[in-house]
């Protein structure tokens, strides 16, 4: 048998490795593949996305819809985390909520 080669990193103990899609080896939460939770501004599955509520009229209150954010923060206009409180029922007017 053969010595040397090299060690696969986990720092974070969730049996998922740094070399093999972890983007986050200090959260268990986060790797290639993970349930992507909404908009929590984490990209949990690792692909380069976060998902994220909408707050299209930027009234304080969300939709229950969600949107692709590309990159990954759920801050930018009309995107909402999932902290805002639910209940707008017309996103296209700022007066409007529940």
């Amino acid at each position: 048998m053969g010595t040397g080669g090299s060690i696969c990193t986990d720092s974070d103990d969730d049996t998922y490795f740094a070399e093999f899609g972890d983007c986050d080896d200090t959260n268990t939460g986060v790797y290639l593949g993970a349930p992507e939770i909404v908009a929590d501004g984490i990209d949990n599955s690792c692909k380069g996305y976060e998902e994220c509520y909408l707050d299209v009229d930027g009234d304080g209150y969300r939709t229950d819809d969600t949107y692709i954010s590309a990159d990954g923060d759920c801050s930018d206009a009309g995107e909402a985390l999932y902290t805002l409180p639910g209940g707008d029922c017309d996103d296209s007017n700022e007066d409007t909520y529940s």
